[in-house]
């Protein structure tokens, strides 16, 4: 069936979608998840395709405007997370392109001329361990907090759960186990932490038993640096996403854990610019929208996650 028309989500306090012409040079380009550039108004913007059809829509204006450029055939969100995407926009009352917006780093929309193999871009965060080598020895108690979270990891099966644990009392080792387990099977895992400044802390624990799986993200990284970690993502290179609140947007293709480490901090809640959002209730969603396990994890959990845990 031929698809000459596609629904963008632009960049703007819009709650709607608009419906452009794909001209025949683009159309084997365009798919779901691309980024183009197309006339609104008198500006030119990008917007990110968010579907596509042969018939315009009883909607549509009866003059559309046609796509001028594709900037990335993409796509460059995975199927989870363009409905993570659309449900935070009904939800937390914003643009749909506003929330795509957010989950691309500046930037990291590359013009057709200039797109490179993703292969090619170098990772960042080396590290080196010093001493003997580590063994991933867990206690009888977070063997026991484990069991039921590998079990829905295996079944494929949806589950969130609250470790409640005192600081130092083995939660992160918890963490890696679940992780490590998803890893086996071939799954992708998200670690929020609440702060950038605890980010460099977390990462040598990760990289130190999965290497170069692992992506850091997070808003201090220069510009080329994100790109290169959200590409690695994206590309399937990187397995395992480190960072604050906006990694809970990273471009995993296979998802199977998410883990919000603090998850009581005020710092997951996004109050400027739109889209305003709590990474910890997103992160809820995804894992439910791509059947992964959520481990909200903290030792004094937020009111709402400690009741939802005995409901």
């Amino acid at each position: 069936m031929s698809r000459t028309y596609v629904q963008v989500a632009l960049p703007l306090p819009l709650r709607q979608t608009f419906t452009y012409t794909i001209p025949e040079d683009f159309a084997d380009e365009v798919v779901v998840g691309s980024a183009l550039l197309v006339p609104f108004g008198r500006r030119t913007l990008i917007g990110y395709a968010v579907g596509l059809s042969s018939e315009k829509g009883a909607d549509a204006p009866q003059r559309l405007k046609a796509v001028e450029e594709v900037l990335d055939p993409g796509p460059l969100f995975p199927p989870d997370l363009l409905e993570v995407t659309h449900w935070m926009a009904d939800y937390y009352l914003c643009g749909w392109g506003e929330v795509l917006r957010a989950a691309v780093p500046d930037k990291a929309v590359r013009r057709r001329r200039c797109a490179g193999d993703v292969k090619d871009l170098p990772p960042l965060e080396e590290f080196e361990v010093e001493g003997e080598e580590v063994h991933y020895a867990l206690t009888t108690q977070q063997e026991k907090a484990l069991e039921p979270l590998r079990r829905a990891l295996r079944e494929e099966r949806y589950q969130t759960a609250v470790l409640h644990g005192v600081t130092s009392s083995g939660k992160t080792a918890v963490y890696e186990s679940l992780v490590a387990e998803a890893l086996e099977q071939g799954r992708d895992s998200i670690v929020l932490v609440p702060e950038i400044s605890i980010t460099p802390q977390m990462v040598p624990i990760f990289h130190s038993r999965f290497g170069a799986s692992v992506a850091l993200f997070h808003s201090r990284l220069k510009a080329s640096d994100r790109h290169t970690q959200w590409r690695r993502v994206l590309s399937g290179e990187a397995k395992v996403v480190i960072g604050p609140r906006s990694a809970v947007l990273a471009p995993v293709g296979n998802l199977g854990v998410i883990v919000v480490d603090e998850e009581h901090e005020p710092s997951y809640k996004q109050s400027e610019p739109a889209p305003r959002y709590h990474a910890r209730d997103v992160a809820v969603f995804r894992a439910k929208e791509s059947g992964a396990v959520c481990v909200l994890g903290s030792a004094t959990p937020s009111a709402e996650s400690y009741r939802n845990a005995f409901e």
